[in-house]
């Protein structure tokens, strides 16, 4: 009777320990998830950040190009114009 009071206290006590170390497993194994999480958040932010930063680059180089358009305009209009006063100065 002691032998198989024995036995299930051993039987009791491995399962707590096969327990615990399965729990110790899962806890390391969400814990990492977290961690992958967060790493993977930052670097959603960090590309939402450089994809807003691209927009606001690329706006301002649509507004710099309809400005050196508008220049080239002006300054063709001023050629024409000193072409046609030289060509009647002649």
């Amino acid at each position: 009777m002691n032998d198989q009071y024995s036995l299930n206290n051993i039987d009791g006590l491995l399962f707590q320990f096969v327990s615990r170390v399965e729990a110790a497993e899962r806890r390391s194994f969400i814990e990492d998830i977290h961690r992958n999480i967060k790493t993977l958040e930052g670097q959603i932010r960090l590309k939402q950040s450089t994809l807003i930063h691209n927009k606001e680059y690329a706006k301002s180089m649509k507004a710099t190009k309809s400005l050196l358009l508008q220049y080239e305009q002006t300054l063709r209009a001023e050629l024409e114009s000193r072409k046609a006063s030289y060509n009647h100065d002649l």
